[in-house]
């Protein structure tokens, strides 16, 4: 249990109770579908061609590897972390097949798994070792394969280390850019600090991590300019409003007309102010919320339009739009699909704090434009590129326009003088502050000071947690659950000082101070993502199911720490909102069947067999959960991303595959996964048939075990 949160800004509390959430009516069938017990994926309860169920587990690949964190510092060896931004078609997947025989020797692919950051693996390769590969998208069936064109890409590994690589799909001659460390030490994305001490003086983040964009953007590459070459940007979009109607029509038809980054916020913000019932309302969030993300990923672009207005009107236009979607949170009736649809939105908003709604904000760069230890070329480039566009007409590409010039100048140290180097990566640090595309722990860093005691002890023990965690191999699941129950903590501190909600006399730094709690508690949501899937993978190397049904004949000792993996994730799923009652209600049965553990017999019946048969029923209500809200994600999202992708001209491949990303990247997915591999091994504990019903009814056509 967490201490609550006693003491917050009163500005940011109000008297309304959070409502109680209604329920999802049962999804229709009409046919029968079977699942192997060892099973992968399969599309379920579908409505129409490409509906799935949020069910998971781990289906056999072409060619197995031992995926587990190699050590990088062990001699000769060089750990390399792949990630390719791509997607793909529902059921394939995507593999990495080259010269090494680590990848393959050009024989066998091997699989990549699916992340929130894209597709990804880890190798452990020779260390100077001159490697050759190309990615390969895998068929459902594993038949065919498609091979990316051009030639192979080439790397020149170092004599030891890490490195990182972000590769696109058919860019085969982009330059790979590896990053990493010549030892063990570099920081992973979510690093806390090496120093544990007081949390309340440690710097949670170095200045310099790369932000949220990083591994999202979809639009053009940075170009940096000497002169003012953005007014000459012409835009190729196109807008089709041939059948639209009600929010989604109003929102291509004010696109038209917005071609700058706050003229959309404001067309946001206009969205979700008219609402005058429940259906217009959902509407119009679930348009706000796809709208915003293309945005932020850059498939909608912006571009200037001979206005001047500096971000202090972005961040204004985002405190209102912030403040209607806490007011709709925690509006009496609202819909649990309401609320996943606002946490969607929250992310892809600017920051609205003081020093962001100043006349003249973010003038750092100005100073750093103008110094005379740096090239005219390079001051002419930070000028024209960064600066006075920013400052004309702010938009997401300017922050990977400072990425992409912060990468440059510190490519090679020395070339560029230190302090101004210095004074870039503060602004770099500002400028994801504004739009609010800090990693985890920048985000925890800024709401430091609004911790009380007992909320400073919830993220000090976090921070250390998370340090122990970095310095162990990937298969100590200990460390990983230690660091899952501290995240619990926190951000159960984070939901206690959000739940009364926005008071309407909240000053503007108590709602500033609260986006950024709210930020904090949806990033402590994506990491738990992170945790669950380190776990699972950890729970699998040691034997899965098949370990946990081998190990229930002597006692249930072994199953404590699954079982809190999976109350954990379930309780992070009622921490967003999504049947928080419910969630309650399982995580307490868990809880209960784990501590009653295995007696010898229950009248004439089995311990063993009567304490699996309870635990079964309460694992297939999580299951049910876990479908039900995927089964809600597809009832909001494919048809209005359909419909509006269409409209907006955005490419047919994400408009195709942004359902499936959504449910894949969220924690339900992990705790689906986590309900696949405790199912499995209760099943063979009971000795229950290898078949599972999905869906009851006649079938027709050939069973086949994938």
């Amino acid at each position: 249990m967490t201490t609550p949160m006693a003491s917050l800004d009163p500005s940011l509390a109000t008297a309304a109770a959070r409502p109680r959430l209604a329920a999802l009516p049962p999804p229709s069938a009409a046919a029968a579908l079977l699942v192997p017990r060892s099973g992968a994926l399969l599309p379920a309860r579908r409505r129409r061609s490409g509906r799935f169920s949020c069910r998971a587990g781990s289906a056999p690949s072409e060619i197995t590897k031992e995926k587990n964190r190699a050590d990088p510092s062990k001699s000769g060896s060089v750990l390399l972390q792949v990630c390719l931004q791509h997607q793909v078609k529902y059921g394939e997947h995507v593999g990495i097949i080259g010269s090494a025989k680590e990848l393959g020797a050009w024989k066998q692919h091997v699989k990549l798994d699916w992340s929130e950051d894209g597709w990804v693996c880890q190798l452990e390769l020779p260390g100077e070792a001159a490697v050759e590969f190309k990615f390969v998208i895998v068929s459902k069936g594993g038949n065919d394969k498609t091979w990316e064109g051009g030639d192979n890409r080439a790397i020149q590994l170092p004599k030891g280390g890490t490195l990182d690589i972000v590769c696109n799909w058919d860019k085969t001659e982009e330059p790979l850019g590896p990053s990493g460390t010549p030892k063990v030490d570099r920081a992973p994305k979510h690093a806390a600090p090496q120093t544990v001490g007081d949390v309340s003086a440690a710097n949670l983040a170095p200045e310099t991590d790369s932000s949220s964009f990083g591994g999202q953007w979809q639009g053009s590459e940075a170009v940096f300019m000497r002169s003012n070459e953005h007014g000459n940007k012409s835009s190729d979009r196109m807008w089709d409003t041939a059948g639209l109607g009600g929010m989604a029509l109003k929102l291509v038809e004010g696109d038209k007309s917005s071609k700058n980054w706050w003229q959309k916020l404001d067309l946001v913000r206009r969205l979700v102010s008219e609402p005058v019932d429940d259906q217009s309302r959902l509407e119009a969030l679930i348009c706000s919320a796809i709208y915003l993300k293309w945005i932020y990923t850059g498939q909608i672009s912006c571009s200037e339009d001979g206005g001047h207005y500096r971000p202090n009107k972005h961040a204004e236009i985002s405190r209102q739009i912030f403040r209607e979607l806490e007011k709709m949170y925690y509006t009496k009736g609202i819909s649990p699909e309401d609320v996943l649809v606002i946490r969607k939105i929250h992310p892809c908003l600017p920051s609205f704090k003081s020093e962001f709604t100043a006349t003249v904000p973010l003038t750092r760069i100005r100073d750093i434009a103008h110094r005379n230890d740096i090239p005219h070329e390079l001051k002419q480039e930070i000028k024209h590129t960064i600066q006075n566009k920013l400052h004309r007409s702010a938009g997401p590409e300017d922050l990977v326009a400072t990425e992409a010039m912060l990468t440059r100048i510190t490519k090679n140290p020395g070339e560029y003088n230190g302090a101004f180097v210095e004074q870039f990566q503060i602004f770099y640090s500002e400028l994801k502050d504004f739009f609010n595309a800090g990693s985890l722990f920048e985000q925890l860093e800024s709401i430091k000071e609004s911790l009380n005691d007992s909320g400073l002890e919830a993220l000090s023990s976090f921070v250390k947690t998370k340090q122990s965690l970095d310095q162990v191999d990937a298969a100590n699941i200990q460390v990983v659950m230690k660091t899952l129950q501290s995240l619990s903590s926190l951000r159960s501190v984070l939901m206690k000082g959000l739940e009364s909600g926005l008071r309407n006399d909240a000053t503007d730094a108590g709602i500033a101070m609260r986006q950024k709690w709210r930020l904090c508690e949806i990033g402590l949501e994506d990491y738990s993502f992170v945790l669950l899937s380190r776990y699972i993978n950890g729970l699998e190397a040691s034997g899965g199911s098949a370990s946990l049904a081998q190990c229930v004949a002597g006692n249930t000792s072994v199953w404590d720490d699954t079982l809190d993996a999976l109350i954990i994730g379930v309780n992070q799923v009622g921490f967003s909102g999504w049947k928080p009652e419910e969630c309650i209600a399982i995580g307490n049965e868990l809880l209960s069947w784990k501590k009653e553990g295995l007696c010898e017999s229950e009248g004439s019946e089995d311990g063993k067999y009567i304490w699996a048969l309870r635990l079964k029923a309460t694992l297939d209500r999580a299951r049910r959960l876990t479908e039900e809200y995927s089964e809600a994600l597809l009832s909001v999202f494919p048809e209005n991303v359909k419909v509006l992708g269409n409209a907006l001209g955005i490419p047919e491949n994400s408009v195709r595959t942004y359902t499936e990303a959504e449910i894949r990247a969220g924690v339900i997915f992990q705790v689906s996964k986590l309900c696949t591999v405790l199912l499995k091994a209760v099943r063979v504990v009971i000795g229950s048939s290898g078949w599972d019903v999905l869906v009851p009814g006649v079938a027709h056509g050939a069973l086949i075990q994938v």
